[in-house]
């Protein structure tokens, strides 16, 4: 198996974990139903995520490459032991979500308001979208996991550039989908998205704590398999 292959095969689970996140979605379709210019709305949301998940990938790279070249240990061991820790932040993450109080969809005043202009519009929900990623502890947690892997690995420069951009994409389809709906059928994408908003309204909270016990143990092994 190439390091390609093999750096793909490591980080594609951490990728789709870190996709599920149902506040995102309820954001995303929040702000193609109520924005005056829901599409330019939507790619500036999208470019925001897109900047906070690059840097979050490059610290974790950042810090793969750092336990790779000072570690006194292998850096298998090391990044086991760091796996180990974020699983157990995972599963301590998610058990605070299931006893959490309260909605988890998204506060819709942040999303509306009177449109002052295309430029407003665009930088408004580009920080929303960064905002929004960067409080996503699930997703940012398990992206910087995935970069703390290519930061680590031996592949080459154009292999962890293709792996990052993989996990970019795999990351964001939680965007991309609504955005793909919205652009392809404008006419029926507010009844089809605004199902998946009412039902992931009434189950985001038992999703996402799903997603903190599976990743969270299976980063756990992960890190065991090697210790032990």
């Amino acid at each position: 198996m190439s390091e390609l292959s093999t750096l793909l095969f490591d980080i594609l689970p951490l990728a789709f974990g870190a996709a599920v996140s149902p506040t995102v979605l309820i954001g995303i379709i929040l702000i193609l139903s109520i924005s005056d210019r829901p599409k330019l709305s939507g790619i500036a949301f999208y470019i925001g995520s897109i900047v906070i998940l690059l840097a979050v990938a490059t610290v974790g790279i950042l810090l793969g490459k750092g336990v790779a070249v000072a570690s006194s240990k292998p850096p298998s061991v090391t990044s086991a032991y760091i796996d180990f820790a974020i699983g157990i932040f995972l599963i301590l993450l998610g058990i605070w979500r299931i006893n959490k109080r309260g909605s988890d969809a998204p506060d819709k005043g942040r999303f509306g308001g009177k449109s002052k202009s295309a430029v407003s519009d665009f930088i408004k929900y580009m920080i929303l979208g960064l905002g929004m990623f960067t409080v996503n502890f699930t997703t940012t947690v398990l992206v910087f996991a995935a970069g703390k892997d290519i930061g680590i690995s031996s592949a080459g420069i154009t292999d962890k550039v293709t792996v990052v951009i993989v996990l970019t994409l795999i990351t964001l389809l939680v965007v991309e989908i609504p955005l793909l709906v919205d652009f392809t059928m404008p006419k029926r994408s507010e009844k089809v998205l605004g199902v998946l908003n009412v039902w992931m309204q009434k189950n985001s909270r038992y999703l996402m704590a799903a997603v903190m016990f599976v990743f969270g143990i299976y980063l756990m092994i992960k890190g065991v398999r090697v210790l032990f």
